[in-house]
């Protein structure tokens, strides 16, 4: 696809960026400042999903231009549930990014995992957070038990 109808069609679809949060208030304005620097250019919106913190994280995330919607149900699955539901029915995102408000995942990252669903490469793009993780960073039991759940995900799908 050629650049300039990249850039169109960036600035013309809309990407909902959900970021669930539970007491994350030291964590969740570095995520949002990381996000709007590398967001310029594209139609987004961040719903931040609160589980009812109590330390503040909503209206940080508030007063950080973030759209805040307040979680019914309990846990990280409903959590999201919730964010893609008003993504897809509030705000007729076309892309959907989950991020987590302890910077688990780098914000850098997302025009990287956008680009090829813009470019009508992919409809789904799933990054992998222990790339390029200095060797040590996981101790051993984490990553024996990282690979069993990811195979017990690949034989379950």
């Amino acid at each position: 696809m050629e650049e300039e109808a990249i850039e169109a069609k960036r600035s013309a679809t809309r990407i909902a960026i959900v970021i669930p949060t539970l007491n994350e208030c030291k964590a969740v304005g570095k995520v949002l400042g990381g996000v709007k620097s590398v967001m310029d250019g594209y139609e987004y919106r961040v719903l931040v999903v609160d589980g009812r913190s109590i330390d503040g994280t909503d209206e940080i995330a508030r007063d950080m231009g973030a759209d805040v919607i307040y979680q019914r149900g309990r846990g990280y699955g409903d959590a999201l549930k919730t964010g893609f539901f008003h993504a897809r029915k509030r705000l007729d995102a076309k892309v959907i990014v989950m991020m987590d408000a302890d910077l688990t995942y780098n914000p850098k990252d997302i025009p990287k995992l956008v680009a090829p669903i813009l470019e009508d490469a992919a409809d789904l793009v799933v990054g992998n957070r222990f790339a390029g993780l200095q060797k040590g960073a996981m101790t051993l039991v984490n990553r024996v038990g990282n690979r069993v759940l990811s195979l017990v995900a690949k034989l379950a799908l």
